[in-house]
């Protein structure tokens, strides 16, 4: 491809160009609003208190990474005034131990389906925790769905859930119990902090 200038006005093409060209564009998102609305949302979360949240998804249409640059990638400014903090969430399974400070956020921002880049049987992490509280069973119970939910690409909502209740004890060794039995020679990447839940 030989490089031109590009007219800003189909009037300003003097002549026709006898060597055809083309422009590239990249990608762009159909869903870049509903980024950005919901990682305002998120923020609007600490305007009274400071709050922490945890991203529970990891796929190419939401996923931490996505949300944490969604300012960033569209040269949008970081607002100011107060931001939720993010609790970093692991999500490859023989990788990555369970990251046990998600269960003390404030609020956690699942996206349903529930949302994984490797296939389920090696994202537990993200599933065990997801699926519940997604079904409002288990775990989930400890979590209240907020009146809020952002459409994005490839049928995903993503929704944010708050905790209205600590993490019991049992629900901490539930967690460790399925993963050590998936993964038995990982088991160290799973044992639940010692003293952890109500």
């Amino acid at each position: 491809l030989l490089p031109r200038p590009q007219p800003s006005h189909p009037s300003e093409i003097a002549v026709p160009d006898p060597l055809p060209s083309f422009t590239y564009a990249p990608s762009r998102r159909t869903d870049l609003a509903q980024l950005v609305a919901l990682r305002a949302y998120v923020d609007g979360l600490s305007a009274q208190e400071p709050k922490t949240a945890a991203v529970i998804a990891s796929s190419f249409t939401f996923n931490s990474s996505i949300y944490d640059n969604t300012y960033r990638s569209l040269n949008i400014p970081q607002p100011e005034g107060p931001a939720t903090s993010i609790i970093y969430f692991a999500t490859v399974d023989k990788r990555d131990g369970f990251s046990w400070g998600a269960l003390e956020a404030d609020y956690l921002i699942v996206a349903d389906p529930v949302q994984t880049h490797l296939g389920e049987e090696n994202q537990h992490l993200v599933t065990l925790l997801a699926q519940p509280v997604l079904e409002g069973t288990g775990i989930g119970t400890a979590y209240e769905r907020l009146d809020v939910s952002f459409p994005l690409e490839s049928g995903v909502t993503v929704y944010v859930y708050q905790r209205t209740r600590d993490i019991t004890a049992e629900e901490y060794q539930g967690i460790s119990d399925t993963l050590t039995a998936l993964y038995p020679d990982y088991a160290a990447q799973y044992q639940a902090p010692a003293g952890a839940g109500a």
